[in-house]
């Protein structure tokens, strides 16, 4: 009986001891590796304005708009899609490495169970 309850109280010991140390991680906040300027699209060009009240706008105007909405576009699908993807998977692998360590404790144990 004496051996269990020193074996209870070394294990609260350690329990306690270990929970003090994992507060402290050294990871970068996503904010400042991920800032949310990288991860939003440039705004869309503005229409050009007619020549004259009920005229058309010229073909050479209406290309160059264009030509600023697509680039627009690409620089939206292809830049900022994989910053916004790499940072939710970081935010993802922040927010695990934060957790307390009884959380974590829990965690696994759950995991263990499915």
């Amino acid at each position: 009986m004496r051996s269990k309850l020193a074996l209870a109280f070394a294990m609260a010991c350690i329990v306690v001891a270990l929970s003090g140390c994992a507060a402290t991680v050294g990871l970068i906040p996503p904010e400042n590796l991920y800032p949310k300027i990288l991860t939003t699209c440039a705004d869309d060009p503005k229409v050009p304005p007619r020549p004259a009240p009920g005229q058309p706008r010229t073909d050479t105007a209406k290309a160059a708009y264009l030509k600023d909405l697509h680039s627009a576009f690409n620089d939206c699908h292809d830049t900022v899609g994989g910053w916004a993807d790499r940072r939710a998977l970081y935010v993802k692998q922040y927010d695990a490495q934060t957790k307390g360590y009884f959380t974590r404790l829990w965690d696994a144990i759950m995991d263990a169970d499915e």
